[in-house]
């Protein structure tokens, strides 16, 4: 892969993409006090991840380091 290549394939991180629902999303769990690590759309992601995976159960953490 050459150096150009290289450099359109960077995610930037200061960026977020909300294009989406995601402001709505956003909205949502600010207004409802959910901007931890529990709530409706952490049991809704380790559903749909548990489902792509294929297995049971599924956890999601906010860092290498959570309980």
């Amino acid at each position: 892969m050459s150096d150009k290549e290289q450099v359109m394939l960077r995610i930037p991180l200061y960026k977020p993409d909300v294009s989406g629902n995601e402001k709505h999303y956003i909205s949502e769990c600010v207004d409802t006090g959910w901007i931890s690590s529990t709530g409706k759309f952490v049991s809704l992601y380790e559903e749909a991840f548990s489902t792509y995976l294929f297995v049971r159960y599924c956890a999601s953490v906010c860092n290498g380091t959570a309980p």
